[in-house]
């Protein structure tokens, strides 16, 4: 914990800034040292009169506009952004599929619903103005008209929520009507829930959807990619539902803090602008973490590459199954000891507790709960599950841990600076963190493959069954999938911004300042 007790001093057209903390030492700077963007206008004199007084620190609107806008991380990291935009072109991907599928129905009045054809059309168009508006924020945000700003925010929160709900809803339907048509045999002699299938309407609502919706060419296209763009359609609903909200909740937070506000120089602020978008990389301390994350990449992009050949194959399917299981059970294993060893070492760090948990946090800890939930479900399954299961029960109690223990060292490490010039030498635990970042970007390559294959859990689906199991897939298995997606851009921000040193500077409070929260 930093004590900076602070004063501003007025000397003609400059300011002096004066600091003191228990780490930093009696610091003099002047503060276009401290944040390279600020004026602060000079106190108004007997000569201003009272109208002089009343303006001084009232903020021109304009310039507040800008300030506000260079706050771009505040909804969510550059890395997010980019994210969100990867996951909205597969989403989009997805949504022109299924509204080129709409063109290869049979000439038959009950398939050709024009609905078919806009609902998917009406979401890709969604989907791209959103991801504009995302991406691009920081620029376009303004602070005028904030009750209509709140209506159209909350708007597109619910829209994103609903698309989430309907894409689940949709692609566990189009699932468990595929997996009963292609086990139709067996599946009558083997699952309870075959009295339910074998009734006549259900019979009849089964061939109506697959004739209508996944037949000829376009529709073994969407059925084909729908495991891998599914899932970016629910990441992309969630990135944009957070973000979009966080958005909301600060309007009137902002509209209230202007009274509070002072005044900026304009020249100040386009300097910031200008320096907002340069962006510099140190890779210090990083290369051995990243080889090491490079060789687990590419080992597990063999394991994958003979688990999709010998999964088809009747003799080799259990070996099959049991090797994408032993790799992730040691993946976890070897990311589960990297974490301890990153704990010992970035506790070493200074701790700055005075930051308030930003979107990557809360999104991070909302996609924990989806890997955590997800597992508890699969423990269960292989608990009560034959001997053969062990192996699937070991692997879900190990990602159980390893996920919790990486959250926590997560959040823990986003919380912590290198300030000591020991600490700035030694760059304690980057190598672990680099390793890490590469780590779970192949736990998100496995996982996301996985998904592809409803045939890799066949002990949970023959405990829940079809209908119970096909749901807990489809609701928890895609947060698994963005949990390892999110903590590679939670641990890259942690590996950028955590080791950079600025020189005399004290992290300072947002809650208490319009001054952006500054870093040690």
């Amino acid at each position: 914990m930093f004590n900076c007790l602070y004063r501003w001093g007025w000397m003609r057209d400059d300011v002096q800034f004066h600091m003191t903390s228990s780490s930093c030492g009696i610091i003099k700077t002047r503060a276009r040292n401290l944040t390279e963007s600020y004026d602060v206008s000079p106190t108004p004199t007997k000569e201003d009169g009272e109208e002089g007084e009343k303006n001084a620190f009232i903020l021109n609107e304009d310039r507040l506009d800008k300030i506000w806008e260079q706050d771009s991380s505040h909804y969510g990291s550059f890395y997010l952004r980019i994210g969100a935009v990867v996951f909205g072109v597969g989403s989009v991907i997805y949504s022109w599929l299924e509204f080129g599928q709409y063109f290869e129905l049979k000439n038959d009045p009950a398939c050709h619903n024009i609905m078919l054809a806009l609902s998917p059309a009406a979401g890709a168009v969604f989907t791209f103005v959103q991801t504009v508006f995302v991406f691009l924020n920081s620029k376009t945000f303004q602070r005028r008209s904030p009750s209509f700003k709140s209506f159209g925010l909350m708007h597109v929160v619910a829209t994103n929520l609903c698309v989430w709900f309907n894409v689940i809803i949709q692609e566990t339907k189009h699932e468990i009507m595929l997996y009963v048509e292609l086990h139709i045999d067996s599946f009558n002699h083997t699952y309870d829930d075959s009295d339910y299938f074998n009734l006549p309407h259900v019979r009849k609502k089964r061939g109506y959807n697959l004739e209508c919706q996944r037949t000829d060419l376009m529709g073994s296209v969407v059925q084909n990619a729908s495991p891998f763009l599914f899932p970016c359609a629910i990441e992309y609903s969630l990135i944009c539902f957070a973000i979009m909200y966080e958005m909301w909740r600060t309007v009137h937070e902002r509209h209230t803090n202007i009274q509070q506000s002072r005044y900026y120089s304009e020249d100040e602020n386009s300097r910031t602008n200008r320096a907002s978008h340069q962006y510099s990389v140190d890779c210090a301390k990083s290369h051995r973490g990243l080889f090491l994350g490079i060789l687990v990449l590419v080992l597990s992009i063999i394991i994958l590459i003979i688990f999709f050949v010998l999964v088809d194959r009747k003799e080799y399917k259990e070996v099959a199954i049991d090797s994408i299981y032993v790799a992730e059970l040691s993946l976890y294993v070897i990311t589960l000891t990297a974490v301890m060893g990153g704990v010992y070492q970035v506790r070493k760090l200074n701790y700055t507790g005075n930051r308030r948990m930003d979107l990557d946090n809360s999104l991070l800890l909302i996609a924990l709960f989806g890997v955590l939930a997800y597992n508890f479900f699969s423990i269960v399954a292989c608990f009560f599950g034959d001997e053969n299961s062990m192996i699937m029960l070991v692997t879900s109690i190990i990602a159980v841990l390893q996920a919790s223990s990486q959250g926590l060292f997560i959040l823990d490490a986003s919380y912590r600076a290198a300030i000591e010039p020991e600490h700035q030498a030694k760059k304690p635990g980057r190598e672990v963190i680099t390793f890490l970042i590469v780590a779970n970007f192949t736990l998100w390559a496995m996982i996301t493959q996985e998904k592809s294959r409803s045939d890799v859990h066949p002990v949970q689906l023959e405990f829940f069954g079809l209908w119970p199991w096909t749901i807990i897939t489809n609701v928890f298995r895609p947060l698994a999938i963005f949990y390892r997606f999110h903590s590679t851009v939670c641990l890259f921000e942690v590996w950028k911004r955590s080791y950079k040193y600025r020189p005399g500077v004290c992290a300072m409070s947002r809650e208490n300042s319009i001054l952006p929260t500054i870093n040690c």
